[in-house]
């Protein structure tokens, strides 16, 4: 092997046990006690979407096949109009 470590060689094993200055430690205690000052969250409401019932997923797949068909119709469009000659 070789003696030069490397760039990631240098790097400490492990990562430092000082928090920055910049973040305050919390201890441990006072953790769980924030936790429990806090109120718990309302459970989430699931909005129905149109692909909850079998006519919302017709209607969204016939959408997007409108789609493709229109812009595989204006890209062939753009294709013949380019082909024209110009005055």
């Amino acid at each position: 092997m070789d003696d030069d470590p490397g760039v990631l060689g240098r790097l400490p094993r492990t990562r430092p046990h000082r928090r920055s200055p910049k973040r305050p430690a919390i201890a441990r205690a006072d953790r769980g006690a924030e936790a429990k000052r806090r109120a718990p969250r309302p459970p989430e409401k699931h909005a129905t979407s149109a692909l909850d019932n079998p006519l919302g997923i017709a209607v969204q797949a016939a959408a997007e096949l409108a789609e493709i068909g229109l812009s595989a119709s204006a890209r062939a469009l753009r294709g013949v109009l380019a082909r024209l000659p110009r005055p």
